[in-house]
């Protein structure tokens, strides 16, 4: 896998167009049956030739107000959906995003309360179903922000799925589309670390910590990568910036562990002292 640095990365957000997940083209409907030329063609139901126009209209004519009015009573709906992810009601969650997407269906807040429900039951193939949806939203109803936190999503249940690639791409494309998703970056580095690029997982971490520098997981995966390059001083360093955010964080305190037990010399420290 090419690995590209963090300025490169950061230059194709910044000037690269919005990019949308590809996804399985629909077959192609088959032709229509041609009658043999004894035979005269059927004739056209008139009944369901006005029923597919009044559809047609209706669409195209949709009052710009009632589709805000509908709009509004969803995002009310996903609120409460999001109130009971947040609690750790799933299937409320789940229940409740159903019914605001019933109210209008391109509520695209509703569809990432959803799929994060989905992931968190561990059910990946679904997750996968409901941020494809999310992405065929209108273009015009899709922040960045919102394509971002989709893409994020698409990245975990492409991990739980174990496709390692798909999921680095996710994350990539979560990143690129908002490049102020600290959270995004996070996980992007954690692939690259996860594959044994620790520079360009390091520049990662780094600007994710830039960009929220109470993000503790960002620093404690910062102090990995920097481990990883022998860069002790600065490991150090990151493990106890992850500390003073989070004091009870054992994560950090058990990479700080096997920094002092695997370092050959410390600067500062004698081999006693270390160990």
């Amino acid at each position: 896998m090419r690995h590209l640095p963090l300025a490169t990365l950061l230059a194709l957000a910044a000037c690269a167009p919005k990019q949308t997940e590809t996804e399985t083209p629909a077959p192609a409907e088959a032709p229509a049956e041609v009658p043999p030329p004894d035979e005269p063609a059927p004739e056209a139901d008139p009944t369901k030739a006005a029923a597919a126009a009044a559809v047609k209209k209706k669409n195209r004519d949709r009052d710009p107000a009632e589709e805000a009015r509908k709009m509004a009573l969803s995002r009310q709906q996903s609120a409460q959906a999001s109130t009971a992810l947040r609690t750790g009601s799933l299937q409320q969650a789940i229940e409740l995003s159903r019914e605001a997407l019933r109210i209008h269906e391109q509520n695209v807040d509703a569809m990432l309360v959803m799929a994060e429900a989905y992931l968190k039951q561990g059910k990946h193939e679904l997750a996968q179903t409901v941020t494809g949806s999310a992405l065929a939203v209108d273009p015009k109803l899709l922040t960045a922000e919102q394509s971002s936190k989709i893409y994020n999503l698409k990245g975990f249940a492409y991990l739980a799925a174990d496709k390692q690639n798909l999921a680095t791409q996710s994350f990539r494309k979560a990143a690129e589309a908002d490049t102020r998703n600290a959270t995004a970056w996070n996980n992007l580095g954690a692939q690259y670390l996860r594959t044994g690029n620790f520079k360009t997982a390091s520049d990662c971490f780094t600007y994710a910590t830039k960009l929220d520098p109470s993000f503790y997981k960002a620093q404690l995966n910062l102090g990995n990568a920097r481990r990883a390059q022998g860069d002790v001083v600065n490991a150090e360093r990151s493990y106890q910036t992850a500390l003073q955010l989070r004091p009870d964080y054992p994560e950090a305190f058990f990479s700080l562990g096997v920094l002092y037990l695997d370092a050959t010399e410390f600067p500062g420290l004698d081999t006693s002292a270390r160990l």
